[in-house]
């Protein structure tokens, strides 16, 4: 965070920004993942790891209370990404969330 803070604009990997985002959500810093996650969408969407950090921030959303975003995130990752292993479980947390 203080990187980000001090670099306008970071030099980092794709992985490392996937890692990173995944990390907030699980920390419960859903607002550092979901910005994290929406550059990742916005730079280098057919990348591997976003359907897994998308995943993770639509757990961490329902985990929080915050049912929309959550779904909302489930759904952008089994619109985006029907074929990943992720778009599995996604609808199934929705299911489970009903």
């Amino acid at each position: 965070q203080e990187y980000r803070r001090l670099t306008k604009h970071p030099k980092l990997s794709p992985d490392l920004w996937s890692r990173l985002g995944s990390a907030f959500s699980v920390a419960g810093q859903l607002d550092e993942a979901e910005k994290i996650v929406a550059m990742l969408l916005r730079t280098c969407p057919q990348y591997q790891a976003v359907p897994n950090a998308l995943l993770n921030l639509g757990r961490a959303c329902l985990k929080a209370g915050m049912q929309d975003k959550g779904l909302k995130c489930l759904q952008l990752l089994c619109g985006r990404y029907p074929q990943s292993p992720e778009c599995q479980i996604a609808r199934d947390l929705k299911k489970s969330s009903a």
